[in-house]
């Protein structure tokens, strides 16, 4: 399905969505989840005076991450308010050349025990003169079973095409972390967005998922800007 209509303003999307295909609600859970085993993991002081005080704890670089998409899912879809970038007209989609893009996936796996919600980078390139599209995405972390903010192996593959301004990108591949595996498959639709074209959104609401052998229900959303 079309993730938004021509000239319908991509602000629109988080509206009236709830968690499970909400972006900003899905970084917020990850970034809440973070933030408190950091704390955590700095223990809390004690009382007596002979006690040594706990060592700081470097910053963890995935908060610096997930900030970085906040302020690019800002950017595109809008936020407090103000609107995003709309759907780019048939005019300003090139018709040949090569655009890069960059941003990052979110992704939530519909799993019987707890949801898991991840994040990664995604890179996708575009040939408009051949209308074909393909990229990737990786480096995911996020939430485990076991309620645990953790790194995930593996990388998804994206390829597709790009036809009057829309696009059509196929995914598959497979994550995983310590005995877990999650395996993906299925097509996401999306547009560009900006005029002149400055960025893509597409998302699969019911994506193919397989966990650690079951199949059940999910969504993938990529959010990216022109690179170059």
């Amino acid at each position: 399905m079309r993730l938004l209509n021509k000239g319908q303003s991509i602000a629109r999307l988080t509206v009236g969505l709830d968690f499970a295909v909400n972006p900003q609600d899905m970084l917020r859970t990850v970034l809440i989840v973070l933030v408190t085993l950091i704390f955590a993991a700095c223990g809390g002081g004690g009382g007596g005076g002979d006690e040594t005080e706990p060592e700081p704890q470097p910053a963890d670089p995935r908060i610096a991450r997930l900030a970085a998409y906040g302020t690019l899912q800002s950017h595109i879809l809008g936020d407090d308010g103000e609107a995003g970038m709309d759907v780019s007209p048939a005019s300003a989609v090139p018709d040949s050349g090569t655009m890069n893009f960059s941003g990052f996936a979110t992704l939530r796996a519909e799993t019987s025990g707890a949801h898991l919600v991840l994040y990664g980078d995604a890179v996708l390139s575009v040939d408009f003169a051949t209308g074909t599209a393909d990229g990737s995405m990786d480096q995911f972390f996020g939430t485990s079973p076991e309620g645990a903010i953790v790194d995930y192996d593996g990388v998804l593959s994206m390829t597709g095409r790009s036809d009057e301004g829309s696009l059509t990108l196929d995914y598959d591949g497979a994550l995983s972390h310590s005995s877990h595996a999650l395996e993906l498959e299925g097509t996401m639709t999306g547009d560009f967005v900006g005029d002149p074209v400055g960025g893509i959104v597409a998302a699969d609401y019911d994506a193919g998922l397989n966990y650690d052998g079951q199949t059940t229900g999910g969504t993938l959303i990529v959010i990216a800007e022109a690179a170059d």
